[in-house]
């Protein structure tokens, strides 16, 4: 019995390791391939969604300081038009979007016409005030609507372009959450495993077309969404990830831009599902009653 257990134990840590130099090449791959879809980039717009904080805002300003035309789009005119304002002191192009992704009836159709974007970057996002019960969620519906109705949507209306050049590059920002189960953050981490399961899709769809699709798949970072402070070696602040992101995207499908993110993912995926569920239940459910006792203060 117990030669079996230390046989089984062999053949898991084998496979760890394996799935870890799988990983590990697609890593370095992306950080190659990186230099060829930067160069394409060079004389081409960026368009960002969800640009006026965190790894969006990050992302904006890493890459105007790299030459780079960008677009930004928000929902907060205010943060937009001081952010343009910032770029333009700085002598960086960007040009300030206002664009809600919550309603269900975003005009998208011409909008961008008159601008040759060869990089959408998905970032755009919203979440829960903190965990919740799912039949109690009032952000479900701005969850989807942001999360991924209107993310289709948008890339539908870049597609079309980037179809017709015969190429271009689609970053969607994943999440962790995505891979597995997360009691009270239900619409989220459903959302975000659409996200995936998208990208990976399409990215076989686009292949043949020179249009190169990656999925990100992150973890915790520091952002007004994550209420995460202090940065950390598993949590990064949103420019340190901005910075890793740029140099990284342009490999195709599910990837990673963020090496600890990479190892706390192999470790958790090679745990029990019901465990990795059972852990983030209790988690999830100690935070949320720690918050509505805060409330009732």
């Amino acid at each position: 019995m117990l030669q079996h257990i230390i046989e089984a134990l062999k053949w898991y840590l084998f496979y760890f390791l394996f799935q870890t130099f799988r990983y590990t090449c697609i890593f370095i791959k992306s950080r190659l391939n990186n230099v060829h879809a930067m160069k394409f980039i060079k004389d081409k717009y960026v368009l960002i969604t969800g640009a006026t904080d965190g790894i969006g805002k990050a992302l904006a300003y890493n890459l105007a300081k790299r030459g780079i035309k960008i677009i930004i789009t928000g929902r907060n005119e205010q943060k937009i038009a001081d952010i343009e304002n910032d770029m333009h002191k700085k002598g960086f192009y960007c040009k300030g979007i206002l664009l809600d992704f919550s309603t269900s009836d975003l005009k998208l159709k011409g909008l961008f016409d008159s601008y040759d974007i060869g990089l959408l970057i998905n970032n755009a996002g919203c979440c829960s005030e903190g965990p919740a019960d799912f039949v109690k969620d009032s952000m479900v519906t701005d969850i989807v609507n942001v999360n991924v109705l209107n993310t289709f949507r948008l890339t539908q209306e870049i597609l079309k372009d980037m179809v017709f050049n015969n190429r271009g590059y689609i970053v969607n920002i994943g999440s962790i959450t995505g891979d597995f189960a997360v009691p009270y953050l239900v619409a989220y981490s459903s959302s975000k495993a659409m996200i995936k399961s998208w990208s990976e899709s399409l990215y076989y769809e686009l292949m043949t077309k020179n249009i190169v699709v990656d999925c990100f798949d992150t973890g915790y970072v520091c952002t007004k969404m994550s209420k995460i402070r202090k940065s950390s070696f598993f949590v990064p602040s949103a420019e340190e990830y901005a910075d890793c992101l740029v140099k990284s995207f342009g490999c195709g499908n599910i990837c990673f831009a963020y090496y600890p993110h990479l190892l706390l993912f192999l470790v958790i995926s090679h745990l029990p599902r019901f465990l990795v569920a059972r852990v983030s239940y209790l988690k999830q459910y100690s935070t949320k009653k720690y918050i509505e006792s805060r409330r009732r203060a």
